[in-house]
C-alpha cells in the first residue's frame, strides 16, 4: 500500500531517523515553569504554559555517511531550533484491545491510562511491518472499563491487526532543543550524534 499521513496541517515536515536501541531513548517531562530569583528576594514561579510538554533524548550511532547526511539536511533546512516538525516517540505506547477495520473512526486498546493525559490535540502515528507510516488526530479518549476507546478526527483507511504493526505510539509537534549539531567521528564510515527534542504543547492549537 502507500503511507496515509493524516491531520499533519501545521507542517507537514517529519523526522523518522530511529534512534539506536544499545541506548534507550530518553523521554521526560517540562512543566514549562521559570523560576526568578534576585538575593534576599523570594523565588517567583512564572508558568509558561498550562499544558506539560515532553523532551526526547535519542542517541543516534555508527551511522553511515547517507544517515549522518540525513540528519544534517534536515537539522539544517529547520534552522536548529527555528521550525517545527513531528517526530515519533519510538516506543509501543498502545495495543489493539480488536482489529482495526476499513472505515473505523473508534480504535479500542488495551488499558494504558491515555484517557487520563487526553488533550485533546494528541496524534498517533503506525509504523507497519511493510513500511507504511500511518497518523490520526486524536477527538477524544474514553475509559470503557476493560479498554480504551481512542476517538479519530479522520477514519482509519486499512484494516490492521496487532501482528501487522511495529511501532503504535504518538507523534509529537517538537522543535530541536539546541542549535548546534555535534557528531562524534571515529572513522571513514562512522560517527555518533545526541538530538534532544523539544515539544510544542502550545503549537499544536494553531493547525
Amino acid at each position: 500500500m502507500a503511507d496515509d499521513w493524516k491531520n499533519l496541517s501545521i507542517t507537514t515536515n517529519k523526522f523518522l531517523v530511529k534512534p539506536d536501541w544499545s541506548e534507550a531513548p530518553s523521554s521526560d517531562f517540562d512543566d514549562l515553569r521559570e523560576l526568578l530569583e534576585y538575593p534576599g528576594t523570594i523565588t517567583e514561579i512564572t508558568n509558561i504554559s498550562n499544558k506539560v510538554s515532553r523532551r526526547l533524548k535519542y542517541k543516534y550511532t555508527n551511522l553511515s555517511k547517507d544517515i549522518e547526511y540525513t540528519i544534517t539536511e534536515f537539522f539544517i533546512n529547520r534552522k536548529g531550533k527555528y521550525s517545527n516538525f513531528w517526530v515519533p516517540i519510538w516506543k509501543n505506547q498502545f495495543t489493539l484491545y480488536t482489529d482495526i477495520h476499513n472505515g473505523d473512526a473508534v480504535l479500542s486498546v488495551s488499558p494504558c491510562g491515555f484517557y487520563r493525559i487526553d488533550q485533546g490535540y494528541e496524534l498517533i502515528f503506525f509504523q507497519l511491518k511493510n513500511g507504511d507510516y500511518i497518523s490520526r488526530l486524536v477527538d477524544v479518549v474514553v475509559n470503557m472499563g476493560t479498554y480504551e476507546d481512542i476517538i479519530l478526527k479522520s477514519p482509519m483507511t486499512r484494516d490492521i491487526l496487532q501482528s501487522d504493526i511495529v511501532f503504535f505510539g504518538r507523534l509529537l509537534l517538537a522543535r530541536f532543543d539546541n542549535d548546534e549539531l555535534v557528531f562524534n567521528f571515529y572513522n571513514n564510515t562512522m560517527s555518533e550524534c545526541t538530538l534532544t527534542f523539544q515539544e510544542l504543547t502550545n503549537e499544536y492549537e494553531e493547525s
